[in-house]
């Protein structure tokens, strides 16, 4: 069975989706965390600190959002001001999931994946995440689903065929 969606890929799902994709990848989870124990350490650990732990932990979380934030505002301001990003990246984009494996075209390319090289399936606020080759990511908004049966009965097909291999 051969299931086809058409998407409008935009500057906002480029941001959105590449920003859902990155907590999506444990190397860059572990190093935001990581980041912040130790940037919440290093302060909780201030000779004239009161209550270190306490101060650390705060300082943890702090840094945490500040640099999630600052990944979203980098993020957003290079997609928003790279004009080259447009030829294949925005605009009209067709997905089908075929026998063969999954198929990602544009007026632009062409981009067959087989089964074996999609690891991850996520639907996560308003996307499908499909995570080839342990780093790449397809972004799919699901508003472009007419049906939310019609979403779930794509995802599933996807996760079907990728349990199959």
């Amino acid at each position: 069975m051969i299931v086809q969606i058409r998407v409008l890929i935009s500057r906002k799902d480029v941001i959105l989706g590449t920003w859902l994709a990155i907590f999506h990848t444990p190397f860059w989870v572990f190093l935001y965390v990581a980041l912040s124990v130790w940037w919440g350490y290093s302060i909780g650990t201030e000779p004239s600190a009161k209550g270190p732990m306490i101060v650390g932990g705060i300082a943890a979380v702090f840094g945490f959002v500040v640099l999630i934030t600052v990944l979203f505002l980098l993020l957003a301001m290079y997609v928003m001001a790279n004009p080259k990003l447009k030829n294949g990246t925005l605009g009209e984009h067709t997905f089908e999931v075929t026998e063969g494996g999954f198929i990602e075209s544009t007026a632009y390319n062409k981009t067959e994946h087989t089964w074996s090289s999609i690891d991850k399936i996520k639907k996560t606020f308003g996307y499908v995440l499909i995570r080839v080759s342990g780093h790449l990511w397809h972004i799919i908004p699901t508003r472009h689903f007419s049906e939310k049966s019609g979403l779930d009965a794509f995802v599933e097909e996807l996760r079907r065929k990728i349990t199959k291999v």
